[in-house]
């Protein structure tokens, strides 16, 4: 065989040298993917999916197996369900841009909760959990049914962001089964309360002010998904450890009649929940989301994405008698028996709300037109408080108006809370409220 002239060998050594060029700098790319925090300012953070339910409200042992009915050992999430609980599992249909991904790791809130009666338990079910996704809750005395006396039908609004892959080191899902800690007891555990620049949560000297009945927990890294969330110190799981986390109260079950919950976070120097029930609980299920991406921190971007609003004082009456969403109480629960909101028992309460002022907002309100999710950080007020709706920018969102009308006629789309105090007397002291607002940009 005749040999390769050297024309030929020249044109093969650089094609040779060209396509090993090619072919490193798609190993490079490939093996080197962008760190988490270090994608510009202008890419999309992950994807929101708003699911919304209004209709009947099924009792949970629906969903579940012969089994899980038939053996007290086979629980459905940590517990016999046979009694109280009802849930709410989410198709397609009921989800904006879809279900959100089952195989992924999602951010999840609740922004609606009602049902008629002594609602409480309110938790998000994520996406990537059995049965996900959902919303679970208790009533121990629904509605009668009486024609024309209640509203029976459930409202249930639940927002999910499921973030991108390189985002996905800043979420940090914790959740907690087992025996709350009385909150007199004494850990070195410091977060700080709202309104101070400095405290303890369990701790005496902190909880002075703290009443019996108050219960909460302390998460430990191990419980919670890519450790802890970042502190102010700078310690935590999360690279972006300076900035602060939008946060989620996802999972509030405990014994007796339980309200009062709050989430810790970043800015209050831990990763925790505090709560007040009614009665001593031996066993409670609780969780809280956070996502601390480096675009909630201004200093990164003149467009931050997150906005904290927070509230504490006299919480205003509703008197529009047009508004549709809350049923009107009575001042006595034998009077006008067509308006009650219980039968009798709890006697009739009162509908209230707060539209949040931009001073009450750190980086000011959120902006009308922007789609956001919206989380629970802090629900208190004195008396049986229930039925929260975490009203804000939707961005127009058609399946939310069909259930719910609030955001457009009754708070203009205005960020604000709405809930309903089933005390006779109205609240008994200040409402403290902090709602997080995310409005990321988000995949097309």
């Amino acid at each position: 065989m005749p040999s390769p002239s050297l024309h030929s060998l020249l044109f093969l050594l650089i094609s040779t040298t060209v396509i090993s060029k090619k072919t490193n700098k798609l190993l490079r790319q490939n093996q080197h993917p962008p760190l988490p925090g270090t994608l510009p300012t202008n890419a999309p953070l992950g994807s929101i999916h708003r699911c919304s339910y209004k209709g009947k409200a099924f009792p949970v042992e629906r969903s579940l197996t012969s089994r899980q009915l038939d053996n007290s050992e086979e629980f459905y999430y940590g517990k016999s369900r046979e009694e109280d609980f009802y849930q709410h599992l989410f198709v397609k249909e009921e989800c904006t841009n879809g279900l959100p991904p089952s195989q992924h790791a999602c951010f999840s809130t609740l922004r609606i909760g009602r049902h008629c009666g002594p609602d409480e338990d309110w938790s998000v079910i994520a996406p990537d959990e059995f049965d996900g996704p959902g919303v679970m809750w208790r009533n121990n005395a629904p509605c009668d049914g009486e024609e024309g006396v209640h509203k029976e039908e459930v409202t249930i609004v639940a927002d999910f962001f499921c973030p991108t892959e390189p985002e996905c080191i800043h979420l940090h899902r914790c959740s907690y089964e087992g025996t709350p800690t009385a909150s007199t007891a004494t850990t070195v555990q410091k977060i700080t309360s709202p309104g101070t620049t400095k405290g303890q949560i369990n701790t005496n000297e902190g909880n002075k002010d703290v009443s019996d009945g108050y219960f909460e927990h302390v998460f430990a890294p191990e419980e919670c998904s890519n450790g802890l969330p970042p502190v102010a110190t700078g310690m935590g799981a999360s690279l972006n450890s300076k900035v602060d986390c939008m946060t989620s109260i996802r999972w509030t079950e405990s014994c007796g009649g339980d309200h009062d919950w709050e989430a810790f976070s970043t800015n209050d120097g831990g990763a925790a929940v505090r709560w007040y029930t009614s009665h001593m609980c031996d066993r409670a299920k609780v969780a809280v989301d956070y996502f601390c991406p480096a675009s909630i921190n201004p200093k990164e971007t003149n467009t931050p994405t997150l906005h904290r609003c927070q509230f504490k004082g006299v919480s205003d009456t509703v008197t529009d008698t047009t508004n549709s969403w809350c049923e009107f109480p009575t001042s006595s629960p034998t009077a006008a028996h067509g308006i009650e909101r219980h039968a009798g028992d709890p006697a009739p309460g009162f509908c209230l709300q707060h539209i949040f002022k931009d001073s009450e907002c750190t980086n000011g309100l959120p902006a009308t037109n922007q789609n956001c999710v919206a989380s629970r950080k802090r629900i208190k007020e004195c008396g049986a408080e229930q039925d929260w709706t975490l009203v804000g920018p939707t961005n127009n969102d058609r399946l939310l108006k069909k259930v719910d009308d609030t955001f457009a006629t009754t708070m203009k789309n205005e960020a604000g809370v709405m809930w309903y105090n089933a005390l006779e007397t109205g609240p008994c002291g200040d409402a403290e409220i902090t709602v997080d607002y995310f409005c990321p940009k988000t995949e097309e």
